[in-house]
């Protein structure tokens, strides 16, 4: 009996140091970020029906993305969630002055080689920007309901 008693005491100690490795998960600090994101991205529409320009009211949001706190996040919610805020700074470098220089130059070249191609190109390349932004908000979510949180 003793025998038997020290073996399951082993496998509970086993058990609850295995445990002990995972970090604890709050769903709570999950929802804060997604509240926090959402409420930013509501501030940004705002901001540009006010009359701020797209462009700076973006980089106001990217900032305030970068200032979310993740701590106590899942490690793959904090990743996907930092690439989320990545493909935004992608966004916002390709939306800025270079990218409308850029636009402009492409459309020159493509009008003087009468080569459409060239903007076609270009436009494509700004839907998989974006659609970056989409893709990653997607995995955000999709780990999120792991975690029993629900987004509306």
């Amino acid at each position: 009996m003793r025998n038997h008693m020290c073996k399951f005491t082993g496998v509970i100690f086993v058990f609850l140091a295995s445990c002990a490795s995972i970090p604890f998960t709050n769903p709570y600090q999950i929802s804060k970020v997604i509240e926090q994101d959402k409420a930013l991205s509501s501030q940004m529409q705002q901001d540009v029906s006010s009359g701020i320009s797209e462009k700076e009211a973006l980089e106001k949001m990217i900032r305030g993305m970068r200032k979310i706190s993740i701590a106590g996040t899942p490690p793959e919610f904090a990743e996907a969630y930092r690439r989320h805020i990545q493909a935004w700074e992608e966004f916002s470098d390709e939306q800025g002055a270079l990218g409308f220089f850029k636009a402009i130059a492409i459309g020159m070249i493509a009008g003087i080689t009468a080569n459409p191609g060239l903007f076609l190109t270009y436009a494509n390349e700004q839907k998989g920007l974006s659609d970056k932004i989409t893709t990653t908000w997607y995995e955000v979510e999709a780990i999120a309901a792991r975690y029993s949180v629900t987004i509306e």
